[in-house]
């Protein structure tokens, strides 16, 4: 994904805007997710109802994962263009 390999050469995990809503994954803007750029493990087993990224620090797969939403870290918006 175009976003994904935008946000990677920042290498800083922050927040996308993702969150879970009663068991569905939604967009700030109340769209759903159609497909996702997930890091194992998938987000159905995992605490937290916010996504965020997680550069690729070790060579092992950057990727979203599912947090806890009280973290406080950078945040990542898209904007159209003028």
């Amino acid at each position: 994904m175009e976003e994904d390999i935008f946000i990677d050469k920042f290498n800083q995990t922050g927040w996308i805007g993702l969150q879970r809503t009663q068991n569905n994954w939604k967009w700030v803007d109340d769209t759903l997710l159609f497909r996702g750029y997930w890091r194992r493990p998938l987000p159905n087993n995992t605490v937290g109802d916010c996504v965020r990224t997680i550069p690729d620090f070790t060579n092992s797969a950057s990727g979203w994962k599912a947090s806890l939403c009280d973290s406080e870290l950078f945040f990542y918006c898209e904007k159209s263009q003028l």
